[in-house]
Parts: C-alpha cells; structure tokens; sequence
C-alpha cells in the first residue's frame, strides 16, 4: 500500500513538472531547451545540492514561497541553503504577487 502511495505521488509530481516545463519553453526559442527533470526523494537542501552538484548544472532556478525574513529566520530557508551550497549559478523565482 505503502509503494503504491509513493509510485502515484512520484507519478502525479512527475506530470505536474512536465506541464510546468512545457509551459516555461519559450514560442520561439531559436535553439532547443534541454531540460533535464529530477524527482527525487528526500531533504530538499541535501537532494538539490547533490543533484546540482552531481550533473555539474549551469543553472540552479529555484522558487520561493516568498515568506517574510523574519518566517526565514525562525524556520530557515531551502532557497537560502542552495544559494550558500551553489556551485553555479543560481536563479530565484519567487511566488506571483497574487499569491505573496
């Protein structure tokens, strides 16, 4: 039951990123967008690093929930560990103003 809970989470994630990612190539992008997708499982500051650091990646784009500094400051930051453990660049994307 267990394994099938994650197999159809892992599924439903990886579709979501799918559609994300198709909506984010541009109309008329003159050159091809290779995107190289991860769903992974486990802490998000330990998988993001590892992965970035693993495939070497140009480019980190990372989304924040656009908390307040002082949420940031008692509950730490994702966002803010990735920038710190970054090899590359990194790119922070953060919520639409209607959701802040």
């Amino acid at each position: 039951m267990l394994l099938e809970y994650g197999s159809s989470q892992r599924a439903d994630a990886e579709r979501e990123l799918n559609r994300l990612l198709a909506r984010a190539r541009p109309p008329r992008a003159s050159a091809p967008i290779v995107w190289k997708p991860y769903v992974l499982q486990g802490s998000p500051r330990t998988v993001i690093r590892d992965i970035a650091q693993r495939v070497r990646a140009d480019l980190l784009v990372i989304g924040t929930h656009g908390y307040s500094r002082a949420t940031q400051l008692l509950l730490g930051s994702v966002t803010g560990d990735a920038l710190r453990d970054a090899t590359s660049d990194v790119l922070v994307v953060p919520p639409p103003r209607a959701e802040r």
